[in-house]
């Protein structure tokens, strides 16, 4: 038993600061979730200064300046506008499909129609529903592909550092 302590103690002291790290943090003013993306991660962010969304891996944070070090440039946290990611919203890859599915549905059914029943033809109004289906759900699919957090009064970014000093 006693070598197991002894094991157990000088496994604790010789890991140093193994666990130790640095997180850049996304956080939402009122709620409990964050998004926290370690050094190394991609990261897709829009700077004050600039219209055009930049792109890069995080290298380094540097908490006590509160600066982003990416594969080029250095950034305070100050200056970042917004970052995204290329994940779609919750609602938006459901309903691409759902219109997707009602426009194939709607063509497979007026067509089976049209042939079944001689008097019940396929109208260009059957291919307006099935083409304004698919358009749609194309563009339900394009226009919300990424998930976007502003930094304005709602979302604030911040660099935790969990070193453990000992």
């Amino acid at each position: 038993m006693k070598a197991i302590y002894t094991l157990f103690i000088f496994t604790l002291f010789s890991v140093g600061n193994a666990g130790a790290q640095k997180l850049l943090q996304i956080e939402k003013i009122g709620s409990a979730k964050t998004i926290k993306l370690a050094q190394g991660s991609y990261l897709e962010y829009r700077l004050y200064a600039y219209e055009e969304w930049q792109a890069g891996y995080i290298e380094k944070l540097i908490p006590e300046e509160d600066i982003v070090v990416l594969n080029d440039r250095y950034i305070k946290l100050s200056d970042i506008q917004s970052i995204r990611f290329n994940t779609p919203q919750r609602w938006s890859k459901p309903a691409s499909k759902s219109l997707y599915t009602f426009g194939a549905a709607w063509a497979v059914f007026s067509a089976g129609a049209a042939l079944i029943d001689k008097d019940d033809k396929y109208t260009w109004g059957d291919a307006a529903v099935t083409g304004t289906s698919f358009a749609l759900g194309f563009l339900v699919e394009r226009i919300f592909r990424f998930k976007k957090y502003h930094f304005h009064r709602k979302n604030r970014l911040r660099i935790l550092d969990l070193d453990v000093e000992g």
